[in-house]
């Protein structure tokens, strides 16, 4: 489960927690990736630390956006990996979308 909370306009930070259980093994690293629609790969734009890696729990994160990248989030364009040792590539991919 991914939740975010976006406080625009006047901060333009992104706050973000991955809630994650039964993965292969413990996450090798957590990243945000866009502009990208489902099923395309987009360059990486953050990446999660200070957490020690786990199969399961939570890792929260933040991330401060420049002005181009604002659309981007709001309209559906970024998504997010869990990257685990038997699945580099990603173990589980997630579109961040509006609710």
């Amino acid at each position: 489960t991914f939740k975010a909370n976006y406080t625009r306009p006047t901060y333009k930070l992104f706050v973000y927690g991955v809630f994650y259980k039964d993965l292969s093994g413990p996450w090798t690293k957590i990243s945000v990736h866009g502009p990208a629609s489902p099923g395309s790969n987009a360059k990486e734009i953050t990446v999660a630390e200070g957490y020690p890696p786990t199969a399961a729990g939570q890792v929260d994160a933040s991330y401060l956006l420049p002005d181009a990248q604002i659309n981007e989030l709001l309209t559906g364009q970024w998504y997010y990996i869990i990257h685990t040792e038997k699945f580099p590539e990603g173990e589980v991919r997630g579109q961040i979308i509006k609710e």
